[in-house]
Protein backbone atom coordinates (compact mmCIF):
# COMPACT_ATOMS: atom_id res chain seq x y z
CA UNK A 1 0.00 0.00 0.00
CA UNK A 2 1.67 3.43 -1.40
CA UNK A 3 1.30 6.44 1.43
CA UNK A 4 0.21 9.92 0.08
CA UNK A 5 4.26 10.43 0.86
CA UNK A 6 5.27 8.12 -2.09
CA UNK A 7 2.65 9.29 -4.23
CA UNK A 8 3.77 13.42 -3.33
CA UNK A 9 7.41 12.18 -4.39
CA UNK A 10 6.49 10.64 -7.56
CA UNK A 11 4.69 13.91 -8.47
CA UNK A 12 7.54 15.60 -7.63
CA UNK A 13 9.89 13.72 -10.02
CA UNK A 14 7.58 13.54 -12.39
CA UNK A 15 7.78 16.99 -12.79
CA UNK A 16 11.01 17.98 -12.19
CA UNK A 17 11.41 14.88 -14.98
CA UNK A 18 8.91 17.24 -17.31
CA UNK A 19 10.37 20.56 -16.42
CA UNK A 20 11.86 22.77 -18.92
CA UNK A 21 15.33 23.10 -17.28
CA UNK A 22 16.16 19.68 -16.51
CA UNK A 23 15.24 18.99 -20.19
CA UNK A 24 17.64 21.77 -20.71
CA UNK A 25 20.33 20.48 -18.81
CA UNK A 26 19.68 17.03 -20.21
CA UNK A 27 19.91 18.50 -24.29
CA UNK A 28 22.82 21.17 -22.77
CA UNK A 29 24.73 17.45 -21.80
CA UNK A 30 23.75 16.28 -25.07
CA UNK A 31 25.32 18.92 -27.03
CA UNK A 32 28.50 19.00 -24.83
CA UNK A 33 29.13 15.65 -25.81
CA UNK A 34 28.64 15.63 -29.56
CA UNK A 35 30.85 18.92 -29.70
CA UNK A 36 33.53 18.48 -31.83
CA UNK A 37 36.80 18.15 -29.50
CA UNK A 38 39.86 20.25 -29.58
CA UNK A 39 42.92 20.28 -28.40
CA UNK A 40 46.06 17.61 -28.63
CA UNK A 41 44.46 14.70 -28.18
CA UNK A 42 42.10 15.51 -30.64
CA UNK A 43 44.84 16.14 -32.90
CA UNK A 44 46.52 12.62 -31.90
CA UNK A 45 43.38 10.58 -32.33
CA UNK A 46 42.94 12.64 -35.83
CA UNK A 47 46.06 11.40 -37.01
CA UNK A 48 45.98 7.96 -36.19
CA UNK A 49 42.26 8.04 -38.07
CA UNK A 50 43.91 9.09 -41.02
CA UNK A 51 47.08 7.04 -40.70
CA UNK A 52 44.95 4.03 -40.58
CA UNK A 53 42.65 4.91 -43.45
CA UNK A 54 45.97 5.69 -45.79
CA UNK A 55 46.93 1.91 -44.84
CA UNK A 56 43.94 0.27 -45.52
CA UNK A 57 43.58 1.97 -49.01
CA UNK A 58 47.44 1.42 -49.54
CA UNK A 59 46.45 -2.90 -49.20
CA UNK A 60 43.46 -2.40 -50.91
CA UNK A 61 45.12 -1.34 -54.24
CA UNK A 62 48.24 -3.49 -53.42
CA UNK A 63 45.49 -6.22 -53.61
CA UNK A 64 43.54 -5.10 -56.53
CA UNK A 65 46.82 -4.94 -58.42
CA UNK A 66 47.31 -8.49 -57.69
CA UNK A 67 44.26 -9.67 -58.49
CA UNK A 68 44.33 -7.45 -61.97
CA UNK A 69 47.66 -9.34 -62.62
CA UNK A 70 46.19 -12.71 -61.70
CA UNK A 71 43.16 -11.82 -63.81
CA UNK A 72 45.47 -11.46 -67.10
CA UNK A 73 47.02 -14.35 -65.94
CA UNK A 74 43.95 -16.53 -66.46
CA UNK A 75 43.39 -15.13 -69.58
CA UNK A 76 46.55 -16.34 -71.08
CA UNK A 77 46.73 -19.28 -73.13
CA UNK A 78 49.49 -20.60 -72.26
CA UNK A 79 49.42 -24.44 -71.84
CA UNK A 80 48.88 -26.41 -68.61
CA UNK A 81 50.25 -30.02 -70.79
CA UNK A 82 52.96 -30.04 -73.49
CA UNK A 83 53.17 -33.01 -75.97
CA UNK A 84 57.43 -32.57 -75.36
CA UNK A 85 59.98 -30.42 -72.85
CA UNK A 86 59.75 -27.28 -73.17
CA UNK A 87 62.74 -24.66 -73.41
CA UNK A 88 63.30 -21.92 -70.66
CA UNK A 89 61.58 -18.99 -71.56
CA UNK A 90 58.51 -20.66 -72.44
CA UNK A 91 54.97 -19.71 -70.98
CA UNK A 92 53.06 -22.15 -68.81
CA UNK A 93 50.02 -22.89 -66.80
CA UNK A 94 50.31 -24.59 -63.36
CA UNK A 95 47.97 -27.53 -63.74
CA UNK A 96 47.43 -27.24 -60.25
CA UNK A 97 47.03 -23.49 -58.95
CA UNK A 98 46.58 -22.32 -62.61
CA UNK A 99 49.31 -19.35 -62.29
CA UNK A 100 51.10 -18.72 -65.79
CA UNK A 101 54.61 -18.56 -65.57
CA UNK A 102 57.83 -18.36 -67.45
CA UNK A 103 59.63 -21.81 -67.33
CA UNK A 104 63.37 -21.68 -66.30
CA UNK A 105 66.10 -23.56 -65.38
CA UNK A 106 64.83 -24.21 -61.88
CA UNK A 107 61.25 -24.90 -62.62
CA UNK A 108 59.94 -28.15 -61.49
CA UNK A 109 58.92 -30.84 -64.36
CA UNK A 110 57.03 -33.98 -64.31
CA UNK A 111 56.76 -36.24 -67.40
CA UNK A 112 53.13 -38.39 -67.17
CA UNK A 113 51.64 -40.49 -69.58
CA UNK A 114 53.56 -39.05 -72.29
CA UNK A 115 53.06 -35.97 -71.44
CA UNK A 116 54.66 -32.94 -69.56
CA UNK A 117 53.77 -30.68 -66.79
CA UNK A 118 55.61 -27.78 -65.15
CA UNK A 119 54.76 -26.31 -62.10
CA UNK A 120 55.04 -23.07 -60.96
CA UNK A 121 56.44 -24.27 -57.54
CA UNK A 122 57.98 -26.98 -55.67
CA UNK A 123 54.70 -27.94 -53.02
CA UNK A 124 52.42 -27.83 -56.60
CA UNK A 125 54.72 -30.24 -58.27
CA UNK A 126 54.34 -32.76 -54.73
CA UNK A 127 50.41 -32.45 -54.78
CA UNK A 128 50.42 -33.62 -58.63
CA UNK A 129 52.91 -36.50 -57.91
CA UNK A 130 50.59 -37.49 -55.11
CA UNK A 131 47.17 -37.72 -57.24
CA UNK A 132 48.19 -36.79 -60.95
CA UNK A 133 44.28 -37.53 -62.05
CA UNK A 134 43.11 -34.67 -60.06
CA UNK A 135 44.72 -31.96 -62.34
CA UNK A 136 45.05 -33.23 -65.73
CA UNK A 137 41.52 -32.86 -66.32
Amino acid sequence: MTNSHEILNAQKAWKDFDSYEYRSEIIGKANEATEIRRGPKAIRDLLIFLLVTVFVLAIASVSMAYAEDHADAAKSDAPKVFDAAQSVGTKATCPVMGDVFTISEKTKHQEYNGKHYYFCCPVCEEKFKADPEKYIK
